[in-house]
């Protein structure tokens, strides 16, 4: 067996461990079957540090975040609406962004003689590098004041700037 002469992970086993300092004694030695496992680089650990929402009405596309030029951004969800009235045949929308220099699109739609609201959300296990400098945008590519759509989406950046 491993012995472990690194205090401070000991400390760490016993605080994370519960186990009572007074009472029981901290293990200083690794079975065989027992793997540890260490963050080596906790601060490439990321955490959703960006939550944004806009609302558009038209087929002009809206702005929800201008990604940083200077730092990669990471889309790691979304959450899209999208209402209509019963004057209008059809609704759809989108969430638009680039990625590799390719525009991406995730849809939302409804079709209803009558009114209607939508609404659908992704929560990415991968997170989605968008490309520096661009825009995410939701947008409706048919003109009609009788649709709105909206959306929020969520991620973080790199704070390294690499």
């Amino acid at each position: 067996m491993a012995k472990i002469y690194n205090s401070d992970v000991t400390k760490g086993l016993a605080d994370s461990a519960g186990i009572q300092i007074n009472t029981d004694k901290i293990p200083n030695e690794l079975a065989e079957k027992i793997v540890p496992t260490f963050e080596t680089n906790p601060e490439q650990l990321r955490k959703t540090t960006i939550v944004v929402h806009n609302t558009g009405t038209n087929a002009t596309a809206t702005t929800i975040y201008t990604t940083p030029a200077n730092q990669d951004f990471y889309l790691t969800g979304y959450d899209l609406s999208l209402s209509k009235t019963a004057a209008a045949a059809s609704a759809r929308g989108y969430l638009m962004f680039t990625t590799n220099g390719v525009s991406r699109r995730i849809y939302i739609q409804g079709e209803a003689t009558t009114a209607l609201q939508a609404g659908t959300r992704g929560f990415l296990n991968h997170p989605i590098k968008i490309d520096r400098s661009t825009n995410i945008q939701i947008g409706l590519p048919v003109a009609e004041a009788t649709i709105s759509m909206s959306a929020t989406i969520f991620g973080y950046v790199n704070e390294s700037g690499a």
